[in-house]
């Protein structure tokens, strides 16, 4: 929510976001936000798109409970010097077809914006507590690259190790 948001953002000096509310692509709802640090890192384009048959606008997706966004910010890592995508987002806890309609409306995403530049992919599955299936809720999703890589916990941005769009490849049902 906005307010959580803000609040977070006085918490961190030297930090800026992307986002906007799920609920009406301003401040209105949930967000997914990315938080970077303005010192070591550039932005250099931002956007958002709704997880449902029409991604334009808000709204929910197939079977979801919830309207759900994606967000992507694209980066200059001033000290690495390099480009890189970073999109985030939390899936319906509900609907199966919801959760496995957004992936692929995220790769889809991901192929169509970064033309093959480096690709950060973290998603947050939603699950009811008290629920026996498989451990999800809040597991980051953990590509590494082509070449295999390890995960880094950075202290100015959270991140899993670059790939490409090309390497993304998930057994969707």
């Amino acid at each position: 929510f906005h307010s959580q948001l803000q609040g977070m953002l006085a918490a961190l000096p030297g930090y800026d976001y992307v986002g906007v509310g799920r609920d009406d692509g301003a401040a209105g709802g949930e967000y997914s936000a990315i938080f970077y640090k303005r010192g070591r890192f550039r932005l250099l384009d931002s956007g958002h798109f709704w997880l449902s048959e029409d991604p334009s606008k808000p709204g929910k997706g197939w079977d979801a409970k919830y309207v759900r966004i994606c967000t992507w910010g694209r980066f200059y890592d001033r000290q690495s010097r390099q480009r890189f995508w970073f999109f985030t987002t939390h899936t319906d806890h509900r609907g199966e077809q919801a959760q496995a309609e957004s992936c692929r409306l995220i790769l889809a995403k991901i192929e169509e914006l970064c033309r093959g530049e480096r690709v950060i992919l973290s998603i947050a599955y939603g699950k009811n507590q008290g629920e026996d299936d498989e451990e999800r809720t809040n597991d980051d999703l953990c590509v590494g690259p082509p070449a295999g890589g390890a995960c880094h916990d950075d202290a100015n941005l959270v991140f899993q190790d670059y790939l490409t769009a090309e390497s993304l490849a998930l057994d969707l049902p």
